[in-house]
């Protein structure tokens, strides 16, 4: 039989790794952020970024873990909802 475990929609993209499996002064992102060895290099939203994404339909529960590329075009993405720490890369008109 399989076991469910019902949390808080809140919750959803945190919490994942629980306390007593991260090495001291770590957060759960440590080893999402290790693997991430390309050059790509991501900056938080801008204030207008983050106005754009909203008059777009989008949410999330805290806009300063949505970290993007210099390419990045709020205007391509409509209706989503961000939980936890979340990267966007390239997004091309096509």
């Amino acid at each position: 039989m399989n076991q469910i475990t019902r949390t808080p929609l809140r919750n959803l993209g945190y919490d994942f790794i629980p306390p007593e499996y991260l090495p001291e002064g770590k957060d759960e992102y440590y080893l999402r952020n290790m693997q991430n060895k390309n050059v790509i290099s991501y900056r938080h939203l801008t204030f207008d970024e983050v106005e754009e994404l909203k008059k777009n339909g989008n949410k999330s529960d805290d806009w300063n873990f949505v970290m993007v590329t210099d390419a990045f075009l709020p205007e391509l993405v409509q209706h989503c909802n961000f939980f936890g720490s979340v990267r966007i890369g390239k997004l091309e008109p096509y």
